[in-house]
């Protein structure tokens, strides 16, 4: 489910990472199961995060977002809200998709 969030809403997460170099930090990243999924500017720059929040779906660890090069209170919330909206909108395309399964049937 997250890789076809990240494909259908790439411009959206490429909009959070430039927000996130635009203030000060170095990288952002979506990692799952150990590895980059989306990375700016490059996968090797995320690899030792300095802010991380995971991305949950159905009380499971589905992935986490990533900050390189900024530690202070504000981004930690700055990211953990942005990781609830991630996931928000992930369910919600569950949902979607569900319903719509249901709706052909």
């Amino acid at each position: 489910m997250l890789a076809n969030i990240l494909s259908t809403q790439h411009t959206y997460f490429e909009a959070l990472a430039k927000s996130w170099l635009v203030s000060g930090a170095t990288a952002f990243a979506v990692w799952a199961n150990g590895e980059p999924q989306l990375c700016w500017p490059s996968p090797a720059t995320a690899a030792n995060p300095s802010l991380k929040e995971n991305l949950y779906l159905g009380g499971f660890s589905i992935g986490e977002l990533r900050v390189v090069g900024r530690d202070d209170k504000a981004a930690q919330a700055r990211l953990q809200a942005e990781a609830e909206l991630v996931a928000q909108l992930i369910q919600s395309t569950q949902n979607l998709h569900i319903v719509t399964s249901e709706l052909i049937d």
